[in-house]
């Protein structure tokens, strides 16, 4: 990976920034990550304009939650859109230990049962911060989750159902839809598929 490209990229997209150390520390299905001078992480978009990035959402929703909960989060910085289209975001560096599937699993009960309450406590705030602060932040169901939902349950998960499943959970689907749009606002995550959702 040729680091010199992606120091002058985010410098000449997000702007005021000069970067004199960078290493990559990360990437997920739609980003890179990397840490520049030791307190800046910088998430790249991937160069791939069929992929779906939320880096613009996510940089509102640091930006409206910013000293408004009582948990640690990352402080954002600055976000641009480099000439290829790629979305970058910059947000503080939080040092810690990375939480691992390896470290989950080592845990005894107890340890894990502090680590569950803890992850409950973050997600209870961020899902009921109300209106005013997340004021500004593009909240709805945007028509692709709405698309990524449906073709995610009919790919993964609808073929292993008997016709019984399917039917109970296309309406299952149906009904989240119709209901969602008139749903308390909140903030979510914008991941909508199957595997993010808790129903009864």
């Amino acid at each position: 990976m040729n680091f010199d490209n992606i120091k002058s990229l985010i410098e000449s997209t997000v702007g005021n920034v000069q970067i004199q150390t960078i290493s990559k520390i990360g990437a997920g299905k739609s980003s890179e990550v990397f840490l520049a001078n030791k307190t800046i992480v910088f998430k790249v978009q991937i160069l791939d304009m069929n992929n779906i990035s939320d880096l613009e959402m996510e940089y509102f929703a640091l930006s409206a939650l910013d000293g408004k909960i009582k948990i640690d989060i990352p402080k954002p910085l600055c976000f641009g859109i480099a000439p290829d289209g790629r979305q970058i975001l910059g947000e503080s560096f939080i040092d810690g230990i990375p939480f691992t599937g390896d470290l989950f699993e080592a845990m005894d009960e107890s340890e894990k049962d502090i680590i569950l309450a803890q992850v409950g406590n973050i997600t209870s705030q961020i899902h009921n911060a109300n209106k005013d602060i997340i004021d500004g932040i593009k909240i709805g169901i945007p028509a692709k989750s709405e698309k990524h939902f449906r073709d995610h349950y009919t790919d993964e998960v609808k073929y292993k159902l008997t016709d019984a499943e399917k039917s109970r959970l296309e309406k299952i689907c149906n009904d989240f839809i119709a209901i969602a749009h008139d749903a308390p606002i909140t903030l979510c995550h914008g991941d909508t598929h199957l595997w993010n959702f808790n129903y009864d």
